[in-house]
């Protein structure tokens, strides 16, 4: 409880269809009260096993939106991808940090974190 969980496509995919939605779920639950990050989520995109995980992503997000933080990475035009994917999940996510504009204007650095 209280801690961070790293994972990528591979921690969150599955082999087969039907069992991708239980493995984003165990790692909702290891995450459990802590932080879920979901490092290049753009592998997410393009399959129906991504698919299948992001749906559950959405799902899992609302159901543990007040004890569970989840942060995705990745580059900039594949993400605008991975977030477009689901009509729910864009809606999921309360802030948006665009590492270039901090590299941009370093003097919106620190709004960009608040």
């Amino acid at each position: 409880r209280g801690q961070l969980v790293e994972t990528d496509r591979s921690g969150l995919v599955a082999g087969y269809v039907g069992q991708t939605a239980p493995l984003v779920t165990e790692r909702f639950d290891e995450a459990d009260e802590g932080m879920l990050f979901i490092d290049e989520a753009y592998g997410l995109t393009g399959d129906q096993y991504g698919e299948e995980a992001v749906n559950t992503l959405v799902k899992e997000m609302e159901d543990h939106r007040d004890d569970l933080v989840v942060i995705v990475a990745g580059y900039p035009d594949p993400m605008v991808a991975f977030i477009a994917q689901n009509p729910g999940l864009a809606s999921r996510f309360r802030t948006e940090i665009d590492r270039g504009l901090v590299r941009r204007r370093p003097d919106r650095a620190a709004a960009v974190g608040h």
